[in-house]
């Protein structure tokens, strides 16, 4: 993130397309969007991703019914339509104005909080009770099963979604519905609930029959909280889909909202008006696209993500079954919703001091961060360790990477410059000199001796006893001592010690700092930068299970 801001800074994406958003967006398109998305369009937030979501989907129904207009200059007689969208109740979209009327009437779209409310959707009421005996399932993989399209209750489910579209279908006065806009499988804000897979897919179904865009709100669950993309686990597949939150592994805000290609061809023409017209300043901006990027491929990857099971890259399961059993059975727990990352549990309260505005899960929250535990409350509904990816992020990067750094430099350089140095220093001088010295000396003061007085005293001798032996003692032993002991001396010393010491100093501090430097600081950074990274990251994607 910090070497993005650097190089590009803040570059205005209209017109231009840079290294971090295109990546990002083809990691995008092979992931979540793999098998039916081929556009990205960037945006800021969930909120803003999901009204990005309206206007391409109403847009797309417009072109599929034939309901646009050619509108030309000065032309008084224009045609209007009244679009709505079907939403389920229970569901949240957003803080936007658009976002908050794809929401039934609730804490969030009150009068206190938008005293304007005038809902443009359809909601529709999940299904909880009918006539025929509650289902129950022994594993959580059988309500996910495509077997149970088939079943009675998917015959009572899509007699209902058809009662519901049919009073909207356009045959009279009333309005279109225009768009289908679903949370899968989880309800987030809306208080945690997890909504039949097989209702949801018999929806979208229904809808997709009826030329009805489909609209998955995946903000929320982004792909780090589900084991699957809900693509998977439902079965079936969006015409678009929001991502945000998580995207970016939480550390800068991004979102964005992904479409197809016939979506995308909605927008076609010449003229400029026929573009789909939105955008916003920071939109696709280089440090939130190359955050992400770098995520996206570090939650996918088994090493530096440990909940990932490497065959088929499925997110396995993090809250052991034993203690989601004792704590669904506790007498202070009305109910737990647990999959993938998320564990959802709400408390028993009077149902006067229920739901979002309720402060009763306060005294829990305060408890459990005690123990180390981050709980997001909703109401007297609580998501423990909401704020683990930061916090397991944060510590272990700096745990990691600061005694990382700090022993494998401090080590490393200290020992390999100690120990490069005086070995080297040691060796090369003590070698050298000694050498040097030992064999000047002695092949100097020997030679010079022995050949200077058995020449000077044999010549001596020869021409004169006397005469000779004074004259060629003296002058043999005084020239040849003197010129073979200065010249051997001086000679060996000066050449053993200069080249030893300087072979023997340069060889040895060069070789022990440069390995201990090197070896020292490259294992020390390595290793503490990589252990703390990743550390930090899989420390920061597991979910503490301790309640």
């Amino acid at each position: 993130m910090a070497y993005t801001a650097a190089r590009f800074g803040h570059v205005m994406f209209p017109e231009n397309v840079y290294e971090p958003a295109l990546k990002c967006a083809e990691l995008l398109i092979d992931g979540v969007g793999k098998g039916w998305a081929s556009r990205v369009y960037f945006s800021d937030n969930g909120s803003t991703a999901i009204e990005i979501a309206l206007k391409m989907a109403f847009r797309k129904f417009c072109v599929d019914h034939e309901t646009l207009l050619e509108f030309s200059e000065g032309r008084d007689e224009k045609k209007h339509i009244v679009v709505k969208v079907l939403a389920l109740r229970g569901s949240y979209h957003g803080d936007t104005l658009g976002a908050m009327e794809a929401q039934a009437p609730s804490p969030y779209t009150g009068f206190l909080q938008q005293p304007w409310f005038s809902s443009i959707f359809v909601f529709v009421d999940i299904l909880e009770k009918y006539s025929q005996t509650l289902t129950a399932f022994s594993t959580r993989d059988e309500i996910f099963d495509k077997s149970r399209d088939t079943s009675t209750l998917a015959t009572t489910y899509l007699a209902y979604v058809s009662k519901q579209l049919q009073e909207y279908s356009g045959n009279t006065q009333s309005a279109h519905v225009g768009a289908l806009i679903i949370e899968p499988v989880i309800h987030g804000a809306g208080g945690m609930h997890m909504v039949d897979p097989l209702f949801q897919r018999v929806l979208v179904n229904e809808c997709r029959n009826r030329k009805i865009p489909v609209i998955f709100d995946e903000v929320f669950t982004v792909t780090m909280i589900l084991p699957k993309t809900p693509a998977e686990l439902l079965g079936c597949k969006p015409d678009i889909a929001c991502y945000a939150k998580l995207m970016t592994g939480g550390m800068i805000p991004l979102a964005v909202t992904l479409a197809t290609d016939a979506l995308f061809d909605s927008f076609s023409g010449d003229p400029k008006l026929q573009a789909l017209l939105h955008g916003h300043s920071y939109s696709a901006h280089a440090m939130g696209c190359a955050t992400a990027a770098k995520a996206i491929e570090w939650f996918k990857d088994p090493e530096t993500n440990h909940n990932i099971i490497p065959q088929g890259g499925i997110l396995r399961e993090l809250w052991d079954e034993e203690l989601v059993q004792q704590i669904s059975c506790h007498s202070a727990v009305q109910r737990v919703v647990v999959i993938g990352t998320l564990f959802a549990l709400e408390l028993k309260v009077d149902a006067s001091n229920s739901r979002y505005a309720s402060l009763y899960a306060k005294s829990l929250l305060q408890m459990l961060r005690e123990d180390g535990i981050f709980m997001r409350p909703l109401g007297n509904v609580g998501l423990p360790n909401d704020l683990g990816f930061t916090q397991g992020f944060t510590q272990g990067f700096t745990q990691g990477f600061t005694q990382g750094f700090t022993q494998g430099f401090t080590q490393g350089f200290t020992q390999g410059f100690t120990q490069g140095f005086t070995q080297g220093f040691t060796q090369g001088f003590t070698q050298g000199f000694t050498q040097g010295f030992t064999q000047g000396f002695t092949q100097g003061f020997t030679q010079g001796f022995t050949q200077g007085f058995t020449q000077g005293f044999t010549q001596g001798f020869t021409q004169g006893f006397t005469q000779g032996f004074t004259q060629g003692f003296t002058q043999g032993f005084t020239q040849g001592f003197t010129q073979g002991f200065t010249q051997g001396f001086t000679q060996g010393f000066t050449q053993g010690f200069t080249q030893g010491f300087t072979q023997g100093f340069t060889q040895g501090f060069t070789q022990g700092f440069t390995q201990g430097f090197t070896q020292g600081f490259t294992q020390g950074f390595t290793q503490g930068f990589t252990q703390g990274f990743t550390q930090g990251f899989t420390q920061g994607f597991r979910i503490y299970p301790k309640i």
